[in-house]
């Protein structure tokens, strides 16, 4: 099974952890192929990446020139695996270990049973490590928030822990997304849910990034409040 899963990793500026990122996914989900898109970042993120790919065939650096953002990041490595038929499910989470390795056979270990499996920081046994007051409460009312306004019954929508069968992933990109930064995430669940998908949320515990900066902020929070309206009144 693991063989046939494919994680997928946006990188900026995050040599420090992608460093120690790329051998503990390994060491969790042997057999896994990896697919890190950098961004040209200044700190040499993607030289890190290169120099572990030398000595494993299992990773795979896609480098661009500048930075694009979030959504178009995972769309350049969506375009790569959608083609390749052995590979069944994409897994996509962040570089900095707010997603960590310790939770990914947690969420693999709802295959081949669901077609999207979340990994929610907003179901009985999710945690939160690290967050002030403030983040915390913006992140569970925007998530509230954004399942009333679109409909979808999933608690976690802006959870970028998630793993896709490859059959649904091909269905949800016909769609014509528009958000490319964390609005992206609630549209992929959105089109997810009205594509009929069969749907699991793993509880998870989410960490604070340890090193590098935060990359939360009022673009985070707009689109948040825009993208849910967007969804129901115009898709």
């Amino acid at each position: 099974m693991l063989e046939k899963l494919a994680v997928v990793i946006p990188t900026y500026n995050e040599k420090q952890n992608i460093a120690r990122l790329l051998p503990a996914i390994l060491e969790k989900l042997p057999g896994v192929r990896i697919f890190a898109v950098d961004d040209n970042s200044p700190d040499g993120t993607a030289e890190a990446v290169r120099e572990f790919a030398q000595n494993n065939q299992q990773v795979r650096l896609i480098w661009r020139d500048k930075k694009e953002g979030l959504a178009s990041a995972y769309f350049d490595a969506f375009a790569r695996i959608i083609p390749d038929e052995t590979i069944e499910y994409i897994l996509t989470m962040d570089a900095d270990f707010s997603h960590h390795p310790d939770d990914l056979a947690r969420l693999a270990e709802y295959l081949p049973d669901y077609d999207l499996v979340i990994g929610s920081r907003y179901v009985e046994g999710g945690r939160i490590e690290n967050w002030n007051f403030f983040r915390r409460l913006v992140s569970k009312y925007a998530n509230r928030y954004a399942g009333i306004i679109t409909g979808v019954p999933v608690a976690d929508l802006t959870s970028g822990f998630v793993l896709y069968s490859r059959a649904l992933l091909g269905q949800i990109l016909l769609q014509n997304i528009q958000s490319n930064a964390y609005g992206y995430q609630i549209e992929m669940k959105y089109f997810a849910h009205k594509a009929g998908a069969k749907i699991k949320e793993a509880p998870i515990t989410f960490r604070e990034r340890s090193s590098g900066k935060s990359k939360f902020g009022v673009r985070t929070i707009w689109e948040g409040i825009i993208v849910p309206w967007h969804l129901r009144l115009f898709k």
